[in-house]
Parts: C-alpha cells; structure tokens; sequence
C-alpha cells in the first residue's frame, strides 16, 4: 500500500511539473534555457552567417551605370536654319524618352556592337526581340526636370561604354528620324509645287495656242477683206475713217493683216510664257527657298547630358544586408531551435517518468 500511494505521489510531482513548465514559464526559466542550450543557439547563427556569406561570394555581381539628362533649351533645338521651325522642349524631351525605351532601338545598338553581346548561334535566337534593359528614373537630389538613365549589367569592364555609346546612338537615331519625317513633308511640298507650276505653264501654253488660232483665223479674213491697216468702223458710218476704239465689240480682224501678222509672229517665237502666268514668280522663289532647306544633325540635340556617365557601382548582392539578415535570422533561428530542442527533452523526459511510475 505505502508502495503505491509512493507512486502515485511521484506521478502528480511529474505532472505539476510539466504544467507548471508549460503554463507558467517565468523569465528566469527562459534565461536557464537559453544558457543551457547557448551552443545550439550559436551554431544556429554560426550557419546562417556562413551561408550568407558564401551567398555574398558566389552570387552573380550585378553592376549599375548611370547618367543624368536634363531638358534641352530652344537653342538645342535647331534643325534648320532655313528652316526655321520652333519645337517644344518638353515635346521633344518626351520624344526622345519613349525611344531610347524601346525594344527595337536596343536591338539595333546590340546588332551594331556584336563584339559586347554574345548571342546564341541559332537561328531562333538571332531573330527574337530583347527587351531593353535601360531604365529610366529619377535622381532625387536634384532639382529640375531631368531623367536618370540607369543601365545594369554583370560586366563591370564594358558597362560605362555600353551606357556612354546607347545614349549617343539613341540621340542620333532620333535625329535621323526627326530629320526624315521633316524632309518627307518638304519633299511633298516640293512635289505640289512643281505640279502647280507645269500646269499653270501648261495652261498658259494652251491658251497661247487658242490666242494664236484666233489670230490666224482673223488673219485670214483681214487679207480677203484687202484690210490691211489697223481700221475700226462704226455701224453708222461706212467710210475707212480711223476712229478710236468704241464701248461696241469691234471684231479682230479690224486690226489689219499688219498687227494680226506681228502678234502672230510674237506668239510663235515666244520661248516662254512664265511672265504671263499671275503667281508664278511667288511659286518659284517658295519653291528655291524649300529646295535650299538643308539639315544638321551636329547642331540638334533632344537633351543635355549633365557630367559624364557616373563609375558604375555593385548593385546586387547587397552584402552587408544578406549578411545583416543572414545574422538576425540566425538569432531568430537559434532562439526557436533552443526552445525546440528543451520541449522535445523535457516531453522526453515526462514520458520516461510516466512510464517509470507504470512498471
């Protein structure tokens, strides 16, 4: 009897113990099991940081390049002399953006630079499109309208004159593309007005030839009426009396076989009808001033490079972050796992009393 009311006492003992470590854990208990499984702890974090430094060491080292444009003025802006053609600055800043963004204008830089993009020698990959890896976005230590061109890459070597040469070659292509519209509508304008001009002499010259058949028609009835100076006669009066002209609609071949004959020698060796056609000259000189348009490039440009391209910098892996939250994970890590372990060994050792006092 005494043997079991032993046991029975032992088994309540183990029981308050283990609700006791359960329900009322105080401070001080977890102090002793954070000292007692301190080595636990410190492997713990002994790992992680070893793992965020080997992570550090043989990450792939992604660097950055940057470069900082700014609005252009008027004076940036001009294409032509001759021209003279007044563009926005904020239009064609904004231009210029959308691009220096595109796939197809990365595409032909890279074509263009075989020998800093090695591409597959497939014929799937040599026709596929590559997004483009420049960025745009902006730098907020300085103040005014501007774009922070940012260019990431492995290679730390080439990536300041990748940057530099894609900033110039997109400058250049939007010029060339600027250059071509304007010189598209010039040569449509030209082309109007040179077919204004042949058709303004075209009908010039019809009208001469109909001016001309009037005459010889006249002509040819002044010399069977025998009229030979130039007689004008009234309806009244039949006599060969010169009168001057009169508000009666006299007809041509009064004039005389003598002036009929000169104006139809004058219209026959006229070379050209340009002085008789009303608006032709204006044509013309518009048409020198649109031929004499001439483009340059040199003196054009959508932005202002502020500075140079800046030193490209390491942007990927951030090392004394994965190793900062390599550090405190391990902390974190370690402190679950000592607990883990202390409740797995306490279970371990409740059951092993439980079934000490059941023989």
């Amino acid at each position: 009897m005494q043997d079991s009311a032993n046991k029975e006492e032992r088994r309540r003992m183990l029981r308050r113990n283990s609700d006791q470590f359960q329900d009322e854990i105080s401070l001080q208990d977890l102090y002793l099991v954070l000292v007692k499984r301190k080595m636990t702890i410190i492997l713990t974090v002994a790992v992680c940081l070893v793992a965020s430094i080997l992570y550090v060491v043989f990450a792939t080292k992604i660097y950055q390049a940057s470069a900082r444009i700014i609005i252009p003025t008027e004076d940036d802006l001009v294409l032509s002399k001759q021209l003279k053609e007044k563009l926005e600055p904020k239009q064609i800043f904004s231009e210029f953006q959308t691009l220096f963004l595109q796939d197809g204008t990365w595409n032909d830089f890279a074509e263009q630079h075989k020998n800093w993009f090695k591409t597959e020698q497939d014929s799937d990959s040599k026709d596929s499109v590559k997004s483009n890896p420049v960025e745009l976005g902006k730098d907020k230590d300085f103040v005014g309208e501007h774009v922070l061109v940012k260019y990431d890459s492995g290679d730390i070597k080439d990536i300041n004159p990748i940057l530099e040469q894609y900033i110039e070659f997109a400058k250049q292509n939007y010029i060339a593309h600027l250059i071509s519209a304007r010189e598209r509508r010039i040569a449509r304008e030209i082309d109007l007005l040179k077919q204004d001009i042949d058709q303004a002499r075209r009908l010039e010259m019809l009208k001469r030839q109909d001016e001309m058949a009037l005459i010889e028609s006249n002509l040819a009835i002044a010399k069977k009426l025998n009229i030979t100076d130039n007689r004008q006669f009234t309806m009244k009066e039949q006599s060969k009396l010169t009168v001057v002209a009169s508000n009666m609609n006299v007809p041509m071949y009064m004039r005389g076989t003598k002036v009929l004959a000169a104006e139809l020698e004058s219209l026959k060796n006229r070379t050209s009808g340009d002085a008789f056609i009303p608006g032709l000259r204006e044509k013309q000189q518009k048409l020198e001033n649109l031929q004499a348009i001439k483009f340059d490039a040199k003196q054009f440009s959508p932005f202002i490079l502020d500075g140079t391209i800046q030193k490209a910098k390491k942007i990927k892996p951030k090392s004394r972050l994965i190793v900062a939250l390599g550090l405190v994970l391990g902390i974190f890590l370690g402190l679950f796992m000592a607990f883990v372990v202390e409740f797995v060994q306490k279970t371990r050792y409740s059951q092993a009393g439980e079934s000490a006092s059941n023989p």
